[in-house]
């Protein structure tokens, strides 16, 4: 910064002012900020609220494949009979697309194995389902989710 432009800045700032002048100047600043905020914020909620209504007419509801990780069931197609739940073959923490009764599932291979797509088994018993071909005599054959039977 060369000095004159220094010496002009000093000079504004350096200029008498009333400490009436000065709060009248910092309470219209604040009332301004004030106001732009709230029109800011009443004109994005007025844009979400359209878009929101503009997008759901004109978009498909799409659901997540079967196996693919979930928060809820409205994510997974229920036309298919699909529940957001623990998997067969999966961990207790991951929630997965899954079979509920009358699902279609994958039933064994030769060994014995779960083929997908799986049956939900939820956790602690609660939904949960096995598939109705889980013969290893019987491999490759899908079956259909049904309600587990009660551990004795």
């Amino acid at each position: 910064m060369d000095t004159t432009k220094f010496d002009s800045v000093a000079r504004c700032f350096g200029s008498g002012m009333t400490r009436r002048e000065a709060l009248r100047g910092l309470v219209a600043g604040a009332a301004a900020l004030t106001a732009g905020g709230v029109l800011l914020q009443a004109e994005d909620a007025s844009a979400k609220r359209r878009r929101r209504r503009k997008t759901k007419k004109n978009q498909k509801t799409l659901f997540l494949p079967s196996g693919a990780l979930c928060r809820n069931d409205g994510q997974c197609n229920s036309g298919q009979q699909q529940i957001c739940e623990v998997p067969q073959n999966a961990s207790n923490s991951d929630t997965r697309c899954c079979g509920a009764a009358g699902a279609v599932c994958g039933g064994v291979n030769e060994d014995g194995d779960a083929l997908g797509p799986f049956c939900c088994i939820g956790e602690a018993g609660v939904r949960s389902f096995v598939c109705s071909q889980n013969d290893a005599n019987n491999p490759n054959v899908p079956g259909t989710c049904i309600p587990a039977p009660p551990d004795l």
